[in-house]
């Protein structure tokens, strides 16, 4: 036999602190027990629902939750406002870390035996996006499966790693002087100052023409001069090559000075000249002598010189001992060392 009591409300007496069934109260898809509550849905109105010291629910439809929160699956986004997500190291791939794709493909985590923070791709490649300027992601790193390594500038890539070594596309730029490539890993001699490879330069020069090493009046440049140099390092390659001169161009008694070196020289060096003659008859001066030109120690001037003075030395070359009848050529080659630039 079944009896039913139907009531609008339950109250407890007067000096009754509580009302106990001895049976589950049930009503619909709800059950009040002795373990707990099974409801089909809560409803709270206007105002927030506790649960216990640990988790709220509020009526707002936002949640807090203490200590820890276990889920085999989340969906949907995480306002982490002021808050933070903090995980323990990890010790394996089975705990403590952040995993990222339907197979777990992409790891974040900290290891504690090495101190070292860590991404892990598990598949495909790994790319590092930054903004092209428009709000669009541009590949900026790009970690390729089992393969290079490349680093792009605005999606073009710049330098790419090789099984020998790296490529690099386009140019290599120190930021400072005093860079550049250090061989200092291979063998070197044991008198060795430097092992540092800092400057490249090539260029041209404006050579002036003087009759004095200080002072003195200016030739007239001739008109057709090329006079070009390239700088490795500290090494100074030197060129000069002038066509058309005349005899007229400097006067008797004339020695030929040449300024306007890029570089001064770091020691005394000699290069050599040679000259060569169209005639229109006459003399071309002493056909088997030597033309030199001296650039002293610390100077940007050259001084042509000849050989054949006494004992052998060198001795102050005069426009008579080289001029043409005619018109003609004269190249000057110069390798020497340099301690500007450096």
């Amino acid at each position: 036999m079944t009896s039913k009591i139907v009531v609008n409300n339950i109250e407890a007496d007067a000096g009754v602190s509580t009302v106990t069934f001895n049976s589950n109260v049930e009503r619909g898809t709800s059950n009040l027990h002795s373990v707990g509550v099974e409801v089909a849905g809560i409803n709270v109105l206007g105002a927030d629902t506790p649960i216990g010291t640990g988790a709220t629910i509020y009526d707002d439809g936002g949640a807090r939750f203490s200590g820890i929160v276990s889920a085999t699956k989340f969906v949907g986004s995480i306002d982490l406002t002021s808050e933070t997500i903090s995980l323990n190291d990890s010790s394996g791939v089975d705990n403590n870390r952040i995993k990222i794709g339907t197979n777990d493909d992409l790891h974040l985590w900290h290891n504690a035996s090495t101190a070292n923070s860590n991404i892990s791709n598990y598949s495909g490649n790994l790319y590092i996006q930054g903004n092209n300027g428009s709000g669009t992601g541009v590949n900026q790193i790009a970690i390729l499966s089992n393969a290079a390594v490349e680093i792009n500038y605005q999606g073009s890539k710049k330098l790419e790693t090789t099984s020998t070594g790296a490529k690099v596309t386009g140019n290599l730029q120190f930021a400072s002087a005093g860079q550049g490539i250090d061989f200092s890993a291979s063998a070197h001699a044991s008198g060795k100052q430097s092992e540092l490879l800092d400057d490249y330069e090539r260029g041209s020069w404006t050579p002036q023409f003087y009759n004095a090493r200080t002072g003195g009046t200016q030739l007239t440049n001739p008109s057709n001069t090329q006079a070009n140099y390239v700088k490795v390092g500290r090494i100074v390659y030197l060129h000069l090559g002038v066509h058309g001169l005349t005899k007229n161009w400097a006067g008797s008694g004339t020695q030929i000075f040449i300024r306007g070196i890029p570089y001064r020289s770091y020691f005394q060096h000699n290069g050599h000249c040679v000259r060569v003659g169209y005639f229109g008859g006459g003399s071309m001066g002493n056909d088997d002598m030597n033309v030199y030109a001296n650039l002293r120690q610390y100077d940007t001037y050259m001084e042509l010189q000849k050989s054949g003075g006494a004992q052998g030395r060198y001795e102050a070359l005069l426009w008579e001992d080289i001029h043409w009848e005619g018109y003609g050529n004269l190249t000057c080659e110069m390798v020497y060392e340099t301690d500007q630039g450096v």
